[in-house]
């Protein structure tokens, strides 16, 4: 049998084809009340697990969140990589949200909010009722826009002012992650000027027919790119130059920079 979470039921569990799979979800109340949270014991030489649910009382819905239950909302890993998905198709969840609301008020039903969202993200959550941890909402309905624009990321080199360049740079994080991991080949949590230079050249004698990139050129890219000049690159600053070349690419594919490469 294989056991399995991070899937919200109403009960708590489910079993899935033919008994083989267990969903198993642990926390009550997610879904503003509507679900149980459940667990299993299996005994030794039992053959199969007993099943538990349960639900634990929920504060009043109109009760604020206090300042600490907020804060910890945010460090939720849960939520945390849900709103890094949502910025990532944040073109695509505007654009339809747009094309929802005929009127232009806004505005849109609570039924058809979630029902972009679920489709949008394919994302099987109960997106209606966990709602108001995404989007804020008035008597008109649920203000669609709130969706992205009450959400700050904690690390202040991922900040909200460039359309579209957030949502790049979320969408490669991975991969850029993977490459600053590579380069960084002692483990240090930097990467050296020795390092950073070792690949460059690498890439650039490869590449380079004309054999014209010198080392005070490298020099030049490894100090554009070490903002506090302390000598090393840390993993902010490796991700926040990818976000400036990604400013400073030209609208016009088809226009070529000035530069046989571009600064970072």
């Amino acid at each position: 049998m294989i056991i399995r979470s991070h899937q919200v039921k109403e009960r708590g569990y489910d079993f899935d084809h033919n008994g083989n799979i267990l969903t198993i979800f642990s926390a009550s109340n997610y879904c503003d009340g509507s679900n149980y949270g459940a667990f299993a014991r299996w005994d030794y030489m039992a053959d199969g697990p007993e099943m538990t649910s349960y639900t634990l009382q929920d504060m009043s819905p109109n009760e604020q969140l206090s300042f600490n239950k907020q804060v910890t909302l945010f460090e939720d890993p849960v939520y945390q990589t849900l709103m890094k998905k949502i910025v990532g198709k944040k073109s695509l969840l505007k654009k339809e949200f747009e094309k929802a609301d005929k009127n232009q008020t806004k505005h849109l039903s609570p039924t058809i909010w979630s029902d972009i969202m679920e489709n949008i993200l394919q994302i099987d959550l109960p997106w209606l009722t966990l709602r108001s941890k995404f989007v804020r909402e008035d008597a008109q309905g649920v203000l669609y826009n709130t969706t992205i624009e009450d959400y700050a990321l904690d690390n202040t080199k991922f900040q909200k002012t460039h359309t579209g360049i957030i949502e790049d740079l979320y969408m490669w994080k991975d991969t850029l992650m993977a490459l600053f991991n590579l380069i960084d080949s002692d483990h240090s949590g930097f990467i050296s000027r020795d390092e950073f230079s070792d690949v460059l050249k690498l890439i650039f004698y490869g590449k380079n027919v004309n054999n014209d990139v010198n080392q005070t050129y490298i020099e030049e890219i490894i100090s554009t790119m070490d903002f506090n000049k302390d000598g090393k690159i840390d993993v902010n600053e490796f991700l926040e130059s990818f976000r400036i070349v990604n400013m400073k690419k030209p609208e016009n594919l088809h226009d070529k920079p000035k530069r046989k490469w571009n600064r970072w």
